[in-house]
Parts: structure tokens; sequence; C-alpha cells
């Protein structure tokens, strides 16, 4: 039974552009951890002026950039980005994890000016690996404190999961991440007689409600309090989100591991003290609900029997000081089903030789669980090809072709196999180098009557193979040795005889 391990990183970047190499490192524990299987990454607040809209359409969002650039180092590729002004969601894959992604399809909900501007709502990710259904939301609500931003918050969320109900799976086996900027505050008028007793200030209390108004100052001071005292039980009594959830109004069936990390809002700028014009809170979170997969703390993991999520850290980062938040991270293992032998996949026999300036050929099998019926080549399958060194996501191909354009042969070699030869054009590939070929089912669905879902299979990938310039192939073969014999002649009289080998 095999065990996919995830890194969940949100980061409120402020509208800063991407920090150096090392930051970006550190804010994904690539020195501290040993590596995860996905990397899912969570921002808000990237820049969103227009100039930087209109160019992100056409070149990914500098971050987006930066971390692919790096991760690309570390083996991965990134699967697939969803944008909504600034809210960025990226996930990222070990090279050998891409032949398991299954439905991939995203989706977004904007909820900012009553739904018409998307600087506040959600993006989301949904994917099938090894029988079960991931789910990425990466959220920005709405900001501010008060009763009247709080149900506002509710109200977004309510929102958002009807909107996204199609993505937030209720299969039998699921689990859903739901984390971001979610602006929920402390609730410091209306608090209970320990906490603020434990914050160093008697008050008569009455029905559980705070009979003594306090000031901004007294507030603020309050919550520091708290938080030098790491007393994070007590601050999560007043916490909106824990609120939300306990009381069944928002948030159901979702879990969160109790935060043992300092409030991570709001920061003075660039530095490690508290904004005293903000009360700090923990806004930025990471929350999961599962269906079908039981939870269970890092010593149950030992039973190999059970299929179950384990989250085994949740923490801040507080060394990264870079803008008013602090990012979040959470790292999570799931054992998944044994799915090898009922996933339709496609594996490609080794490519050779690759010349270009002449028609290549490529043979795959296309392999299900023993029955033929699901063994078919559909209209949109394509072949996408890209450059090995520059591989760092599934879009940058170089070229692509349609395999039913490429077929020259099929054939059924035995009960759930069928062999496929393919021909490539002599223009396919343009320039020698290292290449790898990617074989993708993708298909458009109407969701509802009016919802166009965009899904997207990846069924095989290639070894690397090498294309060569044809002279560099004629190089390549091995030389054969002639002997010939010269005869020179002078009339009636035979003057040499010269034999070369």
């Amino acid at each position: 039974m095999e065990e996919i391990s995830l890194y969940i990183l949100t980061w409120n970047v402020s509208v800063n552009d991407p920090p150096d190499e090392e930051t970006l490192k550190c804010s994904l524990g690539l020195d501290s951890f040993e590596l995860p299987d996905l990397f899912i990454i969570g921002l808000q607040e990237v820049s969103s002026n227009p100039v930087d809209m209109v160019a992100n359409t056409i070149h990914e969002d500098p971050w987006t950039q930066a971390y692919m650039d790096l991760l690309m180092k570390y083996g991965f590729v990134k699967v697939r980005t969803k944008k909504l002004v600034g809210i960025s969601l990226n996930v990222f894959s070990l090279r050998k994890h891409v032949p398991k992604l299954r439905h991939i399809k995203e989706d977004h909900f904007k909820t900012g000016v009553g739904g018409y501007w998307g600087n506040k709502g959600a993006v989301g990710i949904k994917m099938e690996i090894g029988g079960y259904s991931f789910v990425f939301l990466n959220a920005h609500q709405a900001a501010h404190e008060g009763t009247y931003y709080f149900e506002k918050r509710l109200s977004e969320y309510k929102s958002i999961t009807e909107r996204l109900d199609y993505l937030l799976d209720k299969s039998a086996k699921s689990v859903t991440f739901w984390f971001g900027d979610l602006n929920y505050r402390f609730i410091v008028e209306h608090t209970n007689e320990k906490a603020l007793s434990e914050a160093g200030r008697d008050s008569a209390v009455s029905n559980g409600v705070d009979s003594v108004a306090l000031s901004q100052k007294d507030r603020f001071k309050m919550v520091v309090n708290h938080i030098a005292k790491r007393n994070f039980a007590g601050l999560l009594q007043i916490d909106e989100l824990h609120k939300a959830y306990a009381s069944g109004k928002a948030y159901e069936g979702f879990i969160e591991k109790q935060p043992n990390f300092a409030p991570t809002f709001k920061y003075a700028k660039n530095c490690d003290v508290y904004d005293e014009k903000r009360i700090p809170a923990w806004t930025d979170r990471i929350l999961y609900k599962t269906q079908g997969i039981p939870y269970c703390d890092p010593e149950a993991m030992s039973n190999k029997t059970s299929q179950c999520i384990c989250q085994t850290e949740y923490d801040s980062i507080t060394s990264i000081a870079l803008g008013d938040h602090r990012p979040v991270f959470s790292r999570f293992n799931v054992r998944l089903k044994d799915t090898s032998n009922c996933e339709l996949s496609v594996a490609f026999d080794e490519i050779e030789d690759w010349t270009l300036g002449i028609s290549n050929t490529v043979t795959c099998s296309m392999i299900t669980n023993g029955s033929d019926h699901n063994l078919r080549i559909l209209g949109n399958d394509w072949i996408g090809i890209f450059k090995e060194d520059v591989f760092s996501c599934l879009n940058n191909y170089v070229t692509y072709a349609y395999v039913n354009d490429s077929i020259v042969e099929e054939r059924i070699v035995e009960r759930g196999k069928k062999r496929i030869d393919l021909k490539f054009l002599d223009s396919l590939i343009c320039s020698p180098g290292r290449y790898i070929m990617i074989y993708f089912r993708s298909s458009i669905v109407l969701h509802d009557n009016f919802r166009i879902e965009r899904v997207k299979d990846v069924l095989g990938v290639s070894d690397p193979f090498v294309v060569r310039n044809s002279r560099d192939q004629l190089w390549r073969k091995p030389q054969k040795l002639v002997h010939c014999s010269i005869l020179l002649f002078k009339p009636k009289k035979m003057i040499n005889y010269i034999s070369y080998r």
C-alpha cells in the first residue's frame, strides 16, 4: 500500500515581489525536511495591478515562475496553476508521480464587491491520485474586525461551497484541504472571564459577555500578553474560526490541528513586532476534511492495514519577515489504495533514436485491468513533447500531436493490453536535444447545464530520449572499410600498382 506526502503552504505576500531563492527554499522547508511528493502553494495578495494582470495572462506570474525555477532543481513539475486576480494556487508533483494524476480540474469563485471582483474569493484544483480524490482550495476572505465582517466571512464560506460544490468532492474516498488568508479575528470584546484574567485584567462577566468595553490599546495588550505567555489554547477560545466550526455555522466536518504558533497577522512591515493599529490574529489557516479516509495521529501510521490521513506538522515560519503576514505550512501523509491494476495507463517503449528531418515512429502500450473495453483512443487524446532540461510544468510543451492523427497501427496483444505504433511528422521537433513525451487525455464536460468543466488525465510518461540532427546520425553509423585497387597506366606499359585499404 503506497503512501503519499503533501506540503501545503499558505502565504499572504502583501503585494511584494518574490524574495531571493534562500527565502523561497525556507518557505518550503527544502533544507529542513525530507522532500514531499506534492507541494501545494497558496498565495494571496500577489501583485494585481492592471499591467501585471495583462502580463500574467501571457506569462507565468513572477511568484509562480520563481517557485517553478526552484522546484525544477529538486525534480518537481508544476501540475496546474489557478489564479484569480491576487489569489494564486499552484500544485507541484515529483516527476515520478506525474503518470498517477487523474481527472485534473479547476475553478474559482469571486466574492469581492458583491461577487463581481476577484480581489476576494477562492480558487480550487481537484485531482485523483491512487484512487482518492484530492481537493485543494485557496481562499482570501473579507478582512476587518467586528460582527458584520465575521458574518460576511461566514456568508462567503457558504457561497464558495455552493458555487464550488462539484469540486468539493463527496465521493467515497476524498480529502479536501481548505486554506488561505481566511481573515478570522479574535472576539476580544466578548470573551470569557478566564481569558481576561489570564491577560491580567479582571472583569465582571454576565452571561458570558464582557461588561467592560475595552479600548483598542487594551485589546491589543491583552492579546499580545496571551501571545507572550504562549497561551494559544486561551486564544483559540476567542478565535472566530474556532467559534464558527464549533457552533456548526461553517466548516462542518473540517479539522484544524490547534495552532501552536503565534498569530501570523498583523506584523509591522518587514519586522518581527506586531503593528499596534491592528489586533494580532490567526488569519492564515489550513483545515482539512475527509470522506471515507480515517484520520489518525502519527503513532497510528504504524498500522499498515488502515487507510488514513495523518497531519504531522502545522506551524508558521517566523523567520520570513516579508510584509505583514507570516507563512503557514502543514505536512500530511495519506495512505493510498492499490489501484495499479484498475487504472488505464500508457507505457512508452524506449525511444532509441529520433532524427530531425524525417518521420519518426514511437510504440506504446495502452494497459487496463484485464478488460479490452477501456482500451479506446479518444478524440482528444494527445501527446505533448517537452524539453527535458526545462521540464518544469505540464503546460510548457514545445509541440504536440493528436494521437488519432499519428496512428499507424493498433493491435490487441493480450487481454487488457493494446500496442499502438505512432508516426510523427518530420517537422514535429525542430531542434536537437533531450525530450520527454507525455500522453494526455483531455475532455470538456457540461456541468449543471451551464458550467464547462475541463478535465485532464496524465496516462503515461516516456523515458527521456535524444533527438539528433541527420548529419549527427550519419556520423554515428559505423564506417565500413573499403578495399580498392588503382592501376596507373602509360600507353603500352604499366608503370605502377597502388593498393589502398
